[in-house]
């Protein structure tokens, strides 16, 4: 359960950072799907964003234990992919400012 909460807050802080480095033309969005509900209309993005972490919330209060420990390699890998995107996000920012 705890990857679940912490995938959940990682995806959250990745939208406050995607969206001030594409707000201020900082980066682009690497993700096809992200990237086209961007350019539609931003609160397309940041619906689905939050829409993601309500739904991991959910699934970590729904899920059994047992079924969260199973996948718990699956879940690090996640944790560590968000932590990297993190990172870069943070050195464009300050790079930026």
């Amino acid at each position: 359960m705890f990857y679940l909460y912490t995938i959940a807050i990682l995806n959250l802080m990745d939208l406050v950072l995607t969206t001030i480095s594409l707000g201020f033309g900082i980066t682009g969005e690497a993700n096809p799907l992200m990237r086209y509900l961007w350019h539609a209309n931003p609160l397309y993005f940041i619906f689905v964003k939050l829409a993601l972490s309500i739904l991991l919330l959910i699934l970590a209060h729904r899920l059994p234990k047992v079924s969260v420990l199973k996948w718990r390699w699956l879940y690090a890998t996640t944790v560590m992919l968000y932590l990297g995107i993190l990172g870069t996000h943070v050195i464009w920012i300050r790079t930026f400012i």
